[in-house]
C-alpha cells in the first residue's frame, strides 16, 4: 500500500470502528444490593402447598443469592379453569377459550377448531373426525 492510500485505510477503518461503537446496544449498570422484599399477604394461602422460605440457590454464573421459594398447587382454589376446547363443532365460544395468533384473538368455539387448517394453511392442523 503507498503512503498517500495508508491514511485513507485508516480514515475508513477507524469510521467503520467508530460506527459499530454508536451502533452497539447502550450497557446497563444493576446495581449489586437490591433487595426485593415479598409480601406473603398477596400470595392465596388457599394454593399455597408449602410454606414460602428463603434458600440460598446458586444461579448459572455461580452466584449465590437468597431466592424465596414459592410452592403451589396446579389449581387455583378461588375460580374454576377451562374449558379450552369444544368438544363438538356445534359447541358456542363459552366452550373453549381464547386462540391467538398473529396479534389477533380468537374465541375458540366449535367452527374455529374445525378450521384450523384454513387457519394454518395446513391439512395437519385438521382436528375434526370425518
Amino acid at each position: 500500500m503507498t503512503k498517500a492510500k495508508l491514511p485513507i485505510a485508516i480514515l475508513i477503518a477507524a469510521t467503520i470502528a467508530g460506527a459499530f461503537v454508536l451502533l452497539r446496544p447502550p450497557t446497563r449498570t444493576i446495581a449489586q444490593d437490591v433487595v426485593h422484599s415479598l409480601n406473603p399477604e398477596f400470595m392465596d394461602a388457599g394454593n399455597l402447598v408449602k410454606p414460602i422460605v428463603k434458600e440460598m440457590r446458586k444461579l448459572s454464573d455461580g452466584t449465590e443469592v437468597e431466592c424465596y421459594v414459592i410452592t403451589c398447587g396446579t389449581v387455583p382454589p378461588e375460580h374454576q379453569v377451562g374449558p379450552w376446547v369444544p368438544k363438538h363443532v356445534d359447541d358456542g365460544k363459552d366452550k373453549g377459550g381464547i386462540w391467538i395468533k398473529g396479534g389477533h384473538v380468537y374465541d375458540v368455539d366449535g367452527k374455529f377448531v374445525a378450521h384450523l387448517d384454513e387457519l394454518y394453511d395446513d391439512p395437519e392442523w385438521n382436528l375434526v373426525r370425518e
